[in-house]
């Protein structure tokens, strides 16, 4: 765990350069706006996406900055889900930072595309019967630049600032229709209340969005790790804003805040071989997952699976939302261990 030595203010500005000339280059793409999970790595998913208190690869970038940290090395890693009857391929780029100076910095690019989503009914029309096949696309693309900071040995902090760009229209007109864009922010924090114990309290995208894809959430995680190789971790997430962005809803956020549950076990056999679990609610949806993950992992090299599966909830078509997505992902670590 890094939690001292380095330049505090030696803050690496070369990531703040490749954020702006990617924010100019780089062509569109994301996942389904109906998906959330989609700011998950497929290691994360695996555990369901209960890692705010112990995030270990690129995602701590979107779930909890301060997770960067305690990481003590150079990381890239890369992801690719793919939704099958929603036509939909999502990719994400993780570069993370914690070796240069204290101050760990990360940058995440994700990019996601969906041509089969359900549409709406065209205006003025009175629609009878089956209007599945109503179908629209999406586009969209994100950009994320967090930096962590250890401000104690056993407390972490970070930040993150992102940038949203997402488009939805029927396919003839697809190109002509602008990108809505947003800017936003997010906080962490991480408590190491001891060697196996942590706790993590998450505000992301805390300027709302107004994009159902990226919600305003405010999350609570807590970790337990048993012998180095056993972790499991929960994580509660209130999600403030996907009530009124989809449903048009009234009252206070609290009123219409929704409690999503991220919960998930890994298991480390023979130390480079990681099992894992998970289950997770997407209460925007209505929906209800299951995950699970296996990997091959050394000191430097991460290759790995994850599935996830639907129980319950969201559009109940099959047309637009099967029940499995394949996840994939591959990453290195350089310099020091995590």
């Amino acid at each position: 765990m890094k939690v001292a030595g380095g330049r505090l203010f030696s803050i690496p500005w070369r990531w703040i350069c490749l954020f702006t000339a990617l924010c100019t280059v780089w062509p569109g793409g994301s996942a389904s706006a109906q998906n959330a999970s989609g700011v998950y790595s497929a290691r994360a998913l695996g555990v369901g996406g209960a890692v705010r208190a112990f995030p270990t690869d690129g995602t701590a970038v979107d779930v909890n900055p301060a997770g960067m940290a305690g990481f003590s090395t150079y990381l890239v890693e890369a992801d690719y889900r793919y939704f099958a009857p929603q036509a939909a391929h999502a990719g994400t780029l993780s570069f993370v930072d914690a070796l240069t100076s204290r101050v760990a910095s990360g940058f995440r690019l994700e990019m996601v595309r969906a041509n089969n989503l359900p549409g709406p009914p065209p205006v003025g029309w009175s629609v009878v019967g089956d209007t599945s096949r109503d179908t629209s696309q999406y586009r969209a693309r994100s950009y994320r630049l967090g930096f962590g900071l250890p401000v104690h040995e056993r407390v972490l902090l970070g930040t993150t600032l992102a940038w949203y760009r997402e488009k939805t229209a029927s396919a003839p007109v697809l190109e002509d229709t602008a990108f809505s864009s947003a800017f936003s922010f997010s906080v962490g924090t991480l408590v190491l209340v001891s060697p196996a114990v942590r706790l993590a309290l998450v505000g992301t995208n805390m300027v709302p969005t107004h994009m159902p894809a990226y919600p305003t959430t405010v999350g609570l995680g807590v970790s337990g790790v048993a012998a180095d190789l056993v972790v499991g971790t929960i994580d509660l997430v209130a999600d403030l804003t996907s009530a009124r962005d989809l449903g048009d809803a009234t009252g206070s956020f609290l009123e219409t805040a929704l409690l999503d549950v991220h919960a998930g076990l890994q298991a480390m056999l023979g130390r480079h071989f990681p099992l894992r679990v998970g289950f997770y609610t997407e209460n925007q949806t209505g929906a209800r997952y299951l995950t699970a993950g296996l990997g091959v992992e050394s000191l430097r090299t991460r290759l790995g699976y994850t599935i996830q599966v639907r129980v319950k909830g969201a559009t109940e078509d099959p047309a637009f939302d099967g029940p499995i997505t394949h996840l994939l992902y591959v990453g290195s670590a350089f310099g020091k261990t995590l």
